[in-house]
């Protein structure tokens, strides 16, 4: 079956994400963190991406720059990088926002999955994102 779907790429039967990579990449440019955390979940979600962990590893970091800001504003002294509790707190937002939209855990989408079980990692950012009425949202 993967011989076929390459063969179809391969002969331009299939559509690629270039399109979607360009409109995440436009939107990065001018977008907050949480919007682009938006976009980022409709386009895994609803629109079918082919590769869903190359639009997550070419723009984690715009998707995760606000918890960034955050920690440099607590943090004045301190040099702060982007770390691996600000990738997994963007990707606690995710998950709850694709749960909530169509059921499948991330790992179906191949992108990777959370640390649940680590308290201190979760920010007040990520519980005020995932504290939203997503039916309210929907309509």
């Amino acid at each position: 079956m993967q011989h076929l779907h390459w063969a179809c790429q391969v002969l331009g039967l299939l559509g690629d994400d270039s399109h979607w990579y360009q409109a995440i990449e436009e939107a990065a440019v001018s977008q907050s963190p949480a919007q682009l955390r938006n976009l980022f979940v409709i386009l895994v979600a609803v629109c079918g991406l082919n590769k869903p962990i190359t639009l997550w590893e070419n723009h984690k970091e715009d998707m995760t720059e606000d918890f960034l800001h955050q920690a440099r504003r607590n943090n004045p002294i301190e040099n702060i990088e982007y770390c691996d509790a600000f990738l997994n707190n963007t990707i606690l937002i995710l998950e709850f926002k694709i749960l909530s939209i169509t059921g499948p855990k991330l790992a179906l989408y191949g992108l990777p999955e959370p640390v649940h079980d680590q308290p201190e990692l979760t920010s007040k950012a990520v519980l005020r994102e995932a504290s939203y009425d997503v039916e309210a949202l929907r309509a």
